[in-house]
């Protein structure tokens, strides 16, 4: 078993390279809320406190692991939300942050060797968990009555964490572009150039 001792990508590169569109449907309720995420950037994930790469080789499909802890990441979007919160009406379009503490992200890609004179890697699948302490939310403009506006946010904030684990399969989102950014690194370095003896 091998284990690859230089991260392949740089952090700073997937400081802002989201491009990813996420809608929460309705669903078949009378009442309910439409909403769409858009404009994605992620702020602080070029200073984690640890960074672990390892790549264990199979006999087809390779798999890259690379594990990183972080003091705080806060994903910067906007929503834009259609629809009814109890009985009230809403139509608004609003920056948010959702803002984890000490997150720990762990990526797992498969890959697989092709040859173009020298051996390289391509992606084929990727899978993104993430899993943190506390996870708060700020709506900047949700409501136009501030004082309402605030005591959302504080009420979504007392649930955060289990706001979090309920919308966890929507990492699936990200995970992609994750993916396609090393794919779009592994294509240009040759399996032995990324390791160091």
């Amino acid at each position: 078993m091998n284990s690859l001792v230089l991260c392949v990508v740089t952090l700073a590169t997937l400081s802002s390279y989201v491009q990813c569109h996420v809608v929460i449907e309705i669903g078949n309720r009378t009442y309910g809320l439409l909403q769409k995420y858009n404009k994605f950037s992620i702020v602080g994930l070029t200073k984690p406190e640890s960074v672990k790469a390892r790549l264990d080789f199979g006999p087809v499909i390779s798999t890259l692991t690379v594990e990183a802890f972080f003091p705080q990441l806060i994903l910067q979007m906007e929503c834009e939300a259609q629809g009814t919160i109890v009985l009230l009406p809403l139509n608004a379009v609003t920056p948010v942050d959702f803002i984890a503490n000490n997150p720990i992200l762990t990526l797992t890609i498969k890959l697989e060797e092709y040859d173009k004179g020298d051996t390289y890697f391509r992606v084929i699948d990727s899978n993104l968990d993430v899993q943190t302490e506390a996870f708060r939310f700020d709506f900047k403009k949700l409501f136009s009555n501030k004082r309402l506006n605030d005591e959302f946010n504080s009420a979504m904030n007392e649930k955060g964490l289990q706001i979090f684990h309920i919308h966890k399969p929507l990492q699936a989102h990200f995970a992609p572009h994750f993916g396609y950014l090393f794919s779009s690194f592994l294509e240009k370095v040759p399996v032995a150039a990324l390791f160091v003896e």
